[in-house]
């Protein structure tokens, strides 16, 4: 599509996980599938992420790397669906503003929600690091 300017942007429907809420926005991570590739899309940084799955078990890609974090599960509202090469992207802390439409599609199992806390808080304190170690 195309602006008031002449500018090129994109419209879709994007999913999330939510880490935390706050007053008027929410901060999520992306669940992505990398067209079809999973994290064997170039470019992408296993390491910071892990296989969201709505299946008795959690699929890889053929060739896909190994991942960074623990696998989780999702219980999907009737109707939704997740493809199996869903991953999330736990160094990607998005803000989600509340005035923003969206739309539940599930959750994640209550005995998985702890995976994904320490894998935010661990992709963060790499940021940390990084930013000690070079001075920014």
């Amino acid at each position: 599509m195309r602006g008031p300017y002449g500018e090129e942007f994109y419209v879709g429907i994007r999913r999330f996980v939510v880490v935390a809420n706050d007053e008027g926005h929410s901060n999520c991570v992306p669940i992505l599938t990398y067209g079809g590739k999973g994290c064997r899309k170039n470019g992408v940084k296993a390491r910071t992420h892990g296989i969201i799955y709505t299946s008795r078990k959690p699929h890889m890609v053929p060739g896909e790397p190994s991942l960074g974090f623990k696998e989780v599960k999702a219980r999907l509202i009737d109707g939704e669906t997740l493809s199996r090469e869903s991953r999330i992207n736990y160094a990607k802390i998005c803000t989600v503003e509340h005035n923003v439409k969206v739309l539940l599609i599930g959750n994640v199992v209550k005995d998985d929600v702890r995976i994904i806390s320490n894998a935010v808080d661990d992709c963060w304190q790499q940021k940390k690091q990084l930013q000690y170690q070079y001075g920014y």
